[in-house]
């Protein structure tokens, strides 16, 4: 079964899930950031806060040093 997500601030559609799958993305309408949950039940959208920019790991270490 496929089932469909929306933001639950703005009511946007944010896009379409398989049960066992879970996204975490950020709403193009409103900016909040979503943590979807699909289940066998349906779906669960959380608000949430999205992780600090120190918290985050970096795609390029060394890139102070790439000149």
């Amino acid at each position: 079964m496929i089932y469909l997500a929306s933001c639950p601030i703005c009511g946007r559609i944010l896009g379409k899930g398989t049960p066992s799958s879970h996204w975490e993305l950020g709403c193009p309408k409103c900016g909040e950031y979503i943590a979807l949950s699909f289940s066998e039940t349906g779906v669960t959208a959380v608000v949430s806060l999205p992780l600090k920019k120190a918290q985050r790991p970096s795609t390029i270490p060394y890139a102070a040093e790439i000149r």
